[in-house]
């Protein structure tokens, strides 16, 4: 993979350059052309003589170079301009240069609207893009001062990271300057341009803007969206005490986006998925809240303040995950935020913390291609969960007058693990030791001694024993779980003994301040399979269920009692996000072939339940029944369609599930009438399904067709069906990813390992991935996807024990 750049690389080239840095660039955008063309001016100090110091560039042509206004020797090699005879001092290097627009999501992607016959674009930098639009130094310590001028069509709205200083027209074009912007480092770059409607707040103490497209104009609720955005800064401001450092505030949302959004530097790029087209769900609004202010607090943790190397990401992503949880809690925008906390981050952070992939939150990065796989779990969600034991470990205040001393220290500048700790007050090197830089977790479990009860904790990973603070609950059955016996306690040992008298059950985490385990004895399994939803409090109720869920997938309760749980659960309708959840895992586990057995009845009783009171419980249902009902039931399937609350997202599910059956030409013909964005991506999935020739098929989703890869990711779901069509085609997806691996750009090979792998196929993946690890030519980011699926199937196999 040429286009990596190794952290030791990136450490030598640091050294070369002293003082500020500053980029001067100017990009000429012509209407309809596939290329670009630009200048640039980079200026620096170099601390020595060199013969060897590069730029990255990853464009099609070096039109010319001087340094200092001379021609000097430089040669193009593996996406690098390297250039010689360089003297220590004053540099000045100036290079015209071609590069080219994208479909791929990434540098600057172009988007051409057929039903509107407009034009999008839209650049995307992280982690290290930018030398796919100009020559500069791409890696995040060497931050710089940015010069943006930009010529494109007049008609076109235009933004960057700072607000526009003038504006000139010439004939059909303008060319638009900006302000010299604080130094940031070059994956937050940003410049949007196109055919984009802009609405602009009008009660913002900054300049506050949303940009999008005209199709989604009736879908973007900008009053709800700018007052998340004032709340938020304001909590944010506070909180950090110190005020929101950049000079405006665009939100950008963007057809063919691949992430969720993009942090750039007052220039925030969205998916506009976002817009909701339809009622959302509670879930899918409080996620695009958390969205939207995780992005937010990225000003503040990775844009004021940013990382020296990839090895400290959690310094951004850990940081925003948690305050968006807490601002969301706090500001009483979403007063239940930390359930979803318990349920989304907790719960997907213990997930992959259980695979052989996990990794240290800070960890060594060695190079940029790993950088990308480290936007994972483990460091957005299990950096959080720490981060919410660390607040607890050393109080809100602690954490508080830390992070303004770090903000004040470190603005505009980068940092390191050692950075951060150093600001707190607590010592903090033990705790990071233990969990920053350590995998696994612990358990705690509550067992019966001669003298009453211990609490245990048990191994993690890579220890034994970690220093915890929790809060230690023990109850009786006849107060219904009243948590008045409620203990902080701290734990630096193996065990302890309790000073409690008899009770019924024992829970050693309420609140979910600590990141472990919770084992529950068996007596108190038996009891809350049947009256979990009698419990009062609906905080901890999911908090136990999350538990059992854990203990399910520990093989330590059985699945049957686990399918128990939610028919309990279901049948009471106290809680239905608690219902929504098990539902949702315990359908998962039918996907994987578990449960067979049970599938009749559950169907039966998802059947009796679609007239449930809430909506959002009611979707879930009915998305679960199209999951787990069989060939058998399609003709009862297909009556459900005129139920007059489904929406355009529950009729996908349904056509998705039916397509090939004898309703197919119907599904199909009904889907090409939807010229949506979302309309059309789906009606590509669904021909793929569809599609009797799967040569065709995978020649579609494989070769360099201009597809974007955004359309491609999403018809690779519709691939791979438990047919014996596509077990052909097993062996050669594996072939493949010796290919994709040298091929294939980083985008593009994540959505073929989640969204075309054939996991349908166990025991062939599972033989396939084995075999494949034991070459020694793999790249490691490709050894890390096929040792998770590896791992993934193996757990299937082994729930099915």
């Amino acid at each position: 993979m040429a286009n990596n750049l190794l952290k030791k690389e990136a450490d030598l080239r640091s050294k070369l350059i002293e003082g500020d840095l500053n980029y001067k660039v100017f990009l000429d955008i012509e209407d309809g052309a596939k290329y670009y063309k630009g200048q640039i001016e980079v200026i620096f100090n170099l601390s020595k003589d060199s013969n060897d110091l590069w730029l990255d560039y990853w464009g099609e042509k070096i039109e010319s170079l001087l340094v200092n206004g001379k021609k000097l020797l430089f040669k193009i090699k593996n996406d690098r301009i390297y250039i010689s005879n360089l003297k220590k001092g004053f540099i000045k290097i100036e290079i015209d240069f071609i590069s080219k627009f994208t479909n791929m999501g990434v540098g600057i992607h172009h988007y051409y609207d057929q039903n509107s016959k407009e034009n999008f674009y839209y650049s995307n930098l992280c982690p290290c893009d930018a030398h796919r639009i100009f020559p500069c130094f791409d890696q995040p310590d060497l931050k710089a001062s940015f010069e943006l001028k930009v010529k494109c069509l007049k008609r076109y709205n235009i933004v960057a990271n700072y607000p526009k200083k003038s504006k000139e027209i010439i004939e059909d074009y303008q060319i638009v300057e900006f302000d010299k912007s604080q130094k940031f480092s070059t994956y937050l770059f940003n410049v949007c341009f196109g055919d984009y409607k802009k609405i602009e707040c009008k009660s913002s103490k900054i300049p506050m803007s949303i940009l999008y497209r005209k199709e989604k104009e009736k879908f973007v609720d900008d009053d709800r969206i700018f007052h998340l955005i004032k709340t938020a800064m304001d909590f944010y401001e506070d909180f950090f005490s110190c005020k929101f450092p950049f000079p405006k505030y665009d939100q950008i949302f963007v057809p063919e986006f691949n992430w969720g959004a993009m942090e750039n530097i007052g220039a925030v790029v969205i998916r506009e998925e976002m817009l909701f087209e339809e009622t959302p769900k509670k879930s899918e609004r409080f996620s695009r809240a958390n969205t939207l202010v995780h992005e937010l607090a990225h000003m503040w943790f990775g844009n004021l303040v940013t990382m020296k190397w990839w090895d400290d990401l959690w310094l951004n992503e850990s940081f925003a995950t948690y305050m968006a949880y807490l601002c969301l809690e706090r500001t009483g925008l979403y007063p239940d935020s930390f359930e979803y906390f318990s349920e989304e981050v907790k719960q997907g952070a213990m997930f992959e913390d259980a695979l052989s992939t996990t990794h240290p939150v800070v960890v060594n990065c060695e190079d940029t291609d790993s950088a990308f796989l480290n936007f994972d779990a483990i460091t957005y969600l299990k950096g959080a969960s720490i981060l919410k034991q660390l607040v607890f470990f050393i109080g809100e205040d602690g954490f508080k007058q830390g992070l303004s001393k770090y903000f004040f220290k470190y603005s505009f500048k980068n940092t390191c693990l050692q950075d951060f700790l150093q600001e707190f007050d607590a010592d903090l090197q033990e705790f990071s030791k233990s969990w920053l830089e350590t995998c696994g977790t612990n358990s705690l479990e509550v067992t019966k001694n001669s003298d009453g009860y211990s609490l245990v904790q048990n191994y993690g990973g890579d220890l034994e024993v970690r220093p915890r603070k929790f809060q230690f609950c023990s109850f009786s059955k006849k107060d219904n779980f009243n948590d008045k016996n409620k203990q902080t306690q701290y734990l630096k040992e193996k065990q302890i003994n309790l000073k409690v008298g008899h009770k019924d059950f024992f829970y050693s985490n309420v609140g979910d301040f600590d990141y472990v385990r919770t084992v529950l004895d068996e007596n108190s399994v038996d009891y809350l399979i049947l009256n979990l939803s009698k419990i009062d409090d609906s905080t901890f109720a999911i908090l136990l269920h999350n538990s059992l869920y854990q203990m399910t997938l520990d093989r330590k309760m059985s699945l049957n009692n686990y399918y128990s749980l939610v028919m309990s659960l279901l049948e009471s309708s106290k809680y239905p996000k608690l219902s929504v959840s098990a539902l949702t895992n315990l359908v998962q586990f039918m996907n994987w072939g578990l449960l067979e057995e049970k599938k009749i009845l559950l169907k039966e009783a998802l059947l009796k339940k679609l007239t449930e009171n809430d909506l959002d419980l009611r979707r879930v249902i009915f998305a679960s029944l199209v999951q787990v009902s069989s060939k058998k039931d399609y003709e009862r399937l297909w009556d459900l369609k005129t139920l007059d609350w489904l929406n355009k997202s529950d009729l996908k599910r349904l056509y998705f599930k039916l397509c090939k059956s004898k309703f197919n030409k119907e599904i199909i013909d009904t889907c090409f009438q939807d010229k949506s964005d979302s309309g059309k991506q789906f009606y590509e999935k669904l021909k793929i399904k569809s599609e009797k020739d799967k040569e065709k098929s995978w020649g579609y989703l494989i070769e360099d067709n201009g597809i974007s890869d955004y359309i491609k990711g999403e018809a690779m779901g519709g691939f791979f069906q438990k047919d014996e069509s596509s077990k052909k085609y097993v062996s050669k997806y594996f072939d493949f990813i010796l290919e994709i691996m040298n091929e294939k750009g980083n985008i593009f090979q994540k959505r073929y390992f989640s969204s075309l792998f054939p996991d349908c196929f166990i025991d062939e993946s599972l033989e396939y991935c084995k075999t494949l690890l034991k070459k020694t030519e793999l790249h490691p980011s490709v050894v890390r996807q096929l040792s998770r699926w590896r791992d993934l199937l193996d757990l299937r196999k082994k729930l099915l024990e």
